[in-house]
């Protein structure tokens, strides 16, 4: 089964190890999630669902909401 899930302040220890598997970043593409600890994980989803919702969003920036892509309920990246 594939389905996409929005990010959610639910997400847990799968994400979390996802979103270190995906590495820094590349092609031009940041993932500012790898630099968080776990201790932090929190605030970072936080940050992000305040981001798709404009909240306290810089002028430079436009509202943006993350997914996750779902097989068969394990959270997976794409490319590797």
């Amino acid at each position: 089964m594939v389905e996409l899930k929005e990010l959610s302040i639910a997400d847990g220890k799968d994400i979390y190890d996802m979103i270190k598997e995906i590495g820094p970043g590349e092609n031009g593409f940041q993932n500012r999630g790898y630099y968080i600890n776990t201790e932090n994980f929190r605030d970072y989803l936080k940050g992000n669902i305040n981001m798709s919702k404009g909240i306290n969003l810089d002028s430079k920036y436009v509202p943006q909401t993350l997914y996750w892509l779902y097989i068969d309920d394990e959270p997976v990246v794409l490319g590797k």
